[in-house]
């Protein structure tokens, strides 16, 4: 399931962008 799988990591990316970005400010 690459598409499933694409998605999730997009997903993973993106929340630890937030994270990341959040902590760094």
């Amino acid at each position: 399931m690459p598409g499933t799988r694409g998605t999730y990591r997009r997903v993973l990316l993106k929340l630890s962008g937030e994270v990341f970005g959040g902590a760094k400010g």
